[in-house]
């Protein structure tokens, strides 16, 4: 669906009443926000990081798809089972 055409008293119009809010000043649409001038001076943005490392731990993969057999599996799916059903339901 294409919305109506807006004259172009209409747009001048949306563009004044817009034009008021700091956003359309640093952020205009379309194009994305420069940040560098609001930075502290001699910070680089391209070479400087914060926070600090994450300390490595277990694998992720160990985590996600531990090593188990199907029987394993198959028991701690039934762990709990009981819990799902509904008794006496008419």
């Amino acid at each position: 669906m294409n919305p109506k055409r807006l004259t172009k008293f209409e747009q001048t119009d949306l563009s004044l009443r817009e034009a008021i809010y700091d956003s359309s000043k640093t952020k205009p649409l379309g194009h994305t926000h420069d940040q560098a001038p609001g930075l502290p001076k001699g910070l680089d943005p391209l070479q400087t990081c914060f926070g600090r490392k994450t300390p490595k731990g277990e694998p992720l993969g160990e985590i996600v798809t531990p090593q188990k057999s199907a029987k394993q599996v198959e028991e701690e799916a039934k762990e709990g089972k009981e819990l799902y059903k509904k008794v006496g339901v008419a």
